[in-house]
């Protein structure tokens, strides 16, 4: 290992005060190697983002009350694959020891706050740096499902709600249920209803940070004008994390809660960069009074036009983040995007792209989560670059993998083209989407009651959904040629959780199983099994 290392000092190491292009000519950018800092990290444990930031942080005396040390944490990026050993040759260490490496941090892309690169130095494990340069085979895989409480119009295929109503989906009924199989609750949305710059509205739907009382025998619902019942759910179990260091209380399941940023009814949310601190001030707010656990950035319309609004929120999260970790905590973030949102021309064309978000939170979010339904425009479908089949459905190369239109659920090879070619850049070496080929991703679906193609299920007397199908196709298919493609795959998300509890019970007001993201966390379970990290 040190050998190695030493090699790569010598061959690829560069002391670099290299600086990367700056969005705006009104903000002026900081170089990194001017900062006043102290860049020697001392001993880390772990060597990742968050612990290098954590670390910057303490031995320069940034806390929370230090407003502009947060902004420059928080325009910062590891390096992971910079980072070689610095020791004398003809010395010896044992497993286990402390070693000097040297590492670089650079300004994130895009930043409007700082610009360049600098040195840093830690002393760390030979294990941990190689952890540290694997962080996707590092990370457990997970299920998201997102639920919503703005209105229920779903019913199962009998054009029946089973007496749930407009708003008949409670968190507490399934959160905390043993049976529940996600792992990560995702609250849809989070928006304002005022329009273009405006922050003051910012909420998610009609939770209210101060429900009304509980009646004494509440009963379902027990609503006033907002969403009370969920709203007390939320601040109650934020109240017993701080009380008790968990909000399980003995139940069977304490999973993850965040909330979506956005949405297809929220396409006008914008803001200007000298709006970045009250937007963070806002975002905090929100997820503070509920206790979330961090959150998913799923903007359209016009923000995706829009370069410095997108570089306005990224900068706003990551000092939120920051924030979290100086305490103590976690953050979780993803950013979801559709399929079109990824064409590498559509930057430098002004048309709406989710890449400055990936590129200006790079080393931040823990997955970018692909939604592979509504592809009803052809143009927006992914182009075979090989003729294949599978599950005895074939595409021809050059053909357009088109998706069925609802009611029907999807074809496994249609799930197999799209989400290979996006994610296996030796198969599809010509692709005009953006490289996802080194990022963790997470697939997300759903079933043809909530969208227009593409839609997530079993064909009759299966067991195995068409996605499944279509995973074990390409986790075969690439363990040889590619193996990178399934261990970059870290989880699936599912839209979710109102339709699986209406379609899995005869009365999903008391739910005993949830059909569709039962199977999917089943195949993540075996799929983890090949999330080993590389030796």
């Amino acid at each position: 290992m040190k050998k190695l290392l030493t090699i790569l000092a010598a061959a690829s190491f560069l002391v670099s005060t290299s600086t990367t292009t700056v969005v705006s000519c009104t903000v002026k950018s900081k170089s990194i190697n001017s900062l006043n800092f102290n860049w020697d990290l001392g001993v880390l444990e772990e060597v990742s983002q968050k612990e290098i930031i954590r670390a910057i942080a303490r031995v320069n005396d940034i806390d929370l009350n230090d407003k502009r040390g947060i902004e420059l944490l928080a325009s910062m990026k590891f390096d992971y694959n910079s980072t070689v050993s610095f020791f004398e040759e003809g010395t010896t260490s044992n497993p286990g020891d402390k070693l000097t490496f040297i590492s670089k941090i650079e300004a994130t892309p895009n930043s409007k706050v700082l610009k360049g690169s600098v040195n840093i130095t830690f002393k760390a494990t030979d294990e941990a740096v190689i952890k540290s340069q694997n962080p996707i085979q590092n990370q457990e895989k997970n299920l998201v499902g997102t639920w919503w409480n703005w209105g229920n119009t779903i019913k199962d295929e009998h054009n029946n709600d089973k007496g749930l109503g407009w708003r008949g989906v409670f968190l507490e009924q399934f959160a905390y249920n043993e049976k529940n199989p996600y792992d990560i609750i995702n609250i849809s949305s989070l928006y304002t209803k005022a329009g273009e710059y405006q922050i003051d509205s910012l909420n998610i739907n009609d939770l209210t940070y101060n429900p009304h009382p509980k009646p004494e025998n509440p009963g379902w619902p027990y609503d006033g004008d907002n969403d009370d019942t969920n709203s007390h759910f939320l601040i109650d179990r934020k109240k017993r994390r701080e009380t008790n260091g968990s909000s399980k209380e003995g139940f069977g399941k304490d999973p993850k809660i965040i909330t979506s940023l956005g949405g297809a009814t929220a396409d006008r949310m914008m803001w200007k960069w000298n709006q970045k601190n009250q937007l963070k001030n806002k975002l905090k707010e929100v997820l503070d009074t509920f206790g979330l656990d961090g959150l998913e950035i799923a903007l359209s319309g016009r923000t995706l036009y829009n370069r410095e609004s997108q570089e306005t929120l990224s900068q706003a999260v990551k000092e939120i983040m920051v924030e979290n970790w100086l305490q103590g905590k976690d953050f979780y973030l993803s950013i979801s995007t559709r399929i079109p949102w990824l064409l590498k021309s559509a930057t430098a064309m002004n048309k709406p792209s989710v890449v400055p978000f990936i590129e200006s939170m790079d080393g931040w979010f823990n997955d970018i989560s692909i939604i592979t339904y509504n592809l009803s425009r052809p143009v927006n479908q992914i182009i075979a670059p090989e003729t294949f089949t599978v599950d005895g459905v074939t595409y021809e190369k050059g053909e357009k993998i088109r998706s069925n239109l609802s009611p029907d659920i999807e074809k496994a090879a249609f799930f197999y083209g799209t989400i290979r070619a996006l994610l296996d850049d030796k198969w599809n070496p010509n692709s005009k989407y953006y490289d996802l080929s080194n990022k963790p991703i997470r697939i997300a679906t759903t079933t043809p009651f909530a969208s227009s193609t593409g839609g997530f299920g079993f064909e009759k007397n299966s067991d195995e959904s068409n996605l499944e199908i279509a995973l074990r196709e390409i986790y075969k298919d690439t363990k040889v040629s590619n193996p990178d493609v399934a261990r970059n795959i870290v989880g699936l998300s599912y839209f979710g959780i109102t339709l699986d509890q209406i379609i899995s019970n005869e009365k999903p007001t008391e739910p005993t199983k949830f059909n569709h993201g039962s199977s999917l966390s089943k195949f993540i379970e075996e799929a983890n099994k090949l999330n080993k990290p590389k030796k």
